[in-house]
């Protein structure tokens, strides 16, 4: 895994060593309900969650990083192009720096690119809707992948963009297995480039990407992920507990997304009685949740406020005290949905 480069982060840990006399924020609840009655069988995800799952980047392995690079054993990094998604053209974002991006994300400022979720139509390759980004040395990144059904995740030069919208064949850097969606170290060397998720012959799609610089604060240690990363399909009605603790001067930061559903930040209590409550699967009802530490619901993605993309990034030290905590994915919707969620923990 990585962490995220931004002076605002650092800020937030520094502000993290004043804990305030509250342990917990304000707690709500509010009556989700539905009014699709046709939902098939519920499903509560049990083992190992589909998809590759990521490692800390502290140490990138050869395979995967050749993987990328060189296809290391796999196929070439080519493709046949779908049905177009929009026209290739203008300039690249302006500005300095490793990556130049016009497009902060969605908690804060960071080194990065994000195509959020988007609907995909058979065979289409689509590409960021933001347009290009610059990269003016080669870097490292990691990219977080997530798709309803199968697709294909790349980093495309404008000439293999083109090609790939209008179904010829082209070349591009891998995001993801081939089919697969979750988290995946690489480099991109200098250039200019295209976020594009290609369908893999779905009746309909929807997916997201994004990647980050690799590499942590400056002078803090990475301890590592607050809870096992997630990468899995849930049916409709499924759903999902990630149960972490934010220790005192220690930064805990989230990032992911979702093709479909809703996340919600849990105390513990609150957590085990949905447990209890919704075991069979949800399919509407109350959920109790938390606000952040300045009485705000709609952080990071959470509680209702975004039906895809979350948990985002998300600072949870610039949201949350010191505490036990628990984040629940829940697919809401009638359809399969996919999510990839992740963290990372710094002293």
């Amino acid at each position: 895994m990585s962490a995220k480069t931004m002076s605002a982060k650092i800020r937030a840990f520094n502000s993290n060593c004043k804990t305030p006399a509250r342990r917990y924020p304000t707690e709500h609840s509010v009556v989700n309900r539905r009014g699709e009655q046709s939902f098939s069988s519920s499903s509560v995800p049990s083992g190992p969650p589909k998809g590759p799952l990521g490692a800390t980047l502290l140490v990138l392995s050869c395979a995967v990083a050749l993987l990328v690079l060189t296809g290391c054993g796999v196929p070439p990094n080519t493709g046949n192009g779908g049905a177009g998604g929009g026209p290739v053209g203008g300039q690249p974002p302006g500005g300095g720096g490793i990556i130049t991006s016009q497009w902060p994300e969605d908690d804060e400022s960071v080194q990065g690119v994000v195509m959020h979720t988007q609907p995909l139509s058979t065979s289409q390759c689509l590409l960021n809707p933001n347009g290009a980004f610059a990269v003016t040395q080669t870097t490292a990144f990691l990219a977080t992948t997530w798709a309803q059904h199968s697709a294909t995740f790349w980093a495309l030069d404008p000439n293999d963009a083109q090609l790939c919208q209008s179904g010829q064949a082209f070349q591009g850097v891998l995001l993801a297995q081939r089919g697969q969606a979750g988290l995946l170290p690489l480099s991109l060397s200098p250039g200019t480039y295209y976020l594009a998720i290609q369908d893999m012959g779905n009746s309909s799609n929807a997916g997201g990407v994004e990647i980050d610089v690799s590499g942590g604060p400056s002078g803090r240690t990475y301890v590592g992920p607050p809870f096992a990363t997630v990468t899995g399909s849930f049916n409709p009605g499924g759903w999902r507990t990630m149960a972490f603790t934010i220790q005192a001067n220690t930064a805990v930061w989230l990032d992911g997304g979702n093709s479909g559903g809703l996340m919600y930040m849990m105390t513990p209590s609150q957590a085990q009685a949905f447990q209890s409550t919704y075991a069979a699967g949800y399919f509407g009802g109350t959920i109790n949740f938390i606000n952040d530490a300045s009485n705000n619901p709609n952080y990071c993605g959470f509680n209702g406020s975004s039906t895809a993309d979350a948990p985002e990034d998300c600072d949870l030290t610039s949201h949350l005290v010191p505490g036990s905590y628990v984040l629940v994915y829940i697919n809401n919707t009638s359809s399969e949905q996919w999510l990839t969620a992740w963290g990372l923990v710094y002293q």
